[in-house]
């Protein structure tokens, strides 16, 4: 069975985030025209669109990955084409190998890194950043260079 795109759980963060984006869009707009027409209805609209909007980025930020919705907004983004479980898998590895100070540990974790971006080539792209820091070699794997000459 093909994996679907969108599951029900990143329909719902994409709805709170086009929730957060309306409250800012429209919380700006009657407040310019609050202060502009001099209507208190429209501060008043402010005065709740705003604060939720707030609240929702706060919340959205910790708990429903607001910073990769906002870069893959609408249409979707590298990071959202490749699996949740190797996108966690390599996130983990990341963060363990940042946290060990043992040399045996880290080469371990480079090595199953390397396994990753072998299957899973488009981790290249959206773990670039974090890539460099942890196994520079990587980038310029025979798995990089045949992913940049697509391009060409």
């Amino acid at each position: 069975m093909k994996r679907e795109f969108n599951s029900p759980e990143e329909m719902f963060k994409r709805l709170i985030y086009v929730l957060y984006v309306g409250c800012v869009f429209f919380g700006f707009l009657s407040g310019v025209m609050g202060i502009l027409g001099g209507r208190a209805d429209a501060l008043m609209v402010t005065g709740i669109l705003v604060p939720l909007a707030v609240i929702l980025k706060s919340e959205g930020v910790k708990r429903l990955e607001f910073r990769r919705l906002a870069e893959s907004f609408p249409m979707g983004g590298a990071e959202d084409a490749l699996d949740t479980g190797v996108r966690q898998r390599f996130q983990h590895l990341i963060r363990a190998f940042t946290a060990s100070d043992n040399w045996m540990t880290r080469q371990e974790i480079r090595q199953e890194m390397s396994y990753l971006v072998r299957t899973h080539p488009l981790l290249l792209s959206v773990f670039e950043q974090e890539i460099e820091k942890v196994h520079p070699t990587l980038l310029f794997s025979p798995a990089h260079e045949a992913r940049d000459s697509n391009f060409d």
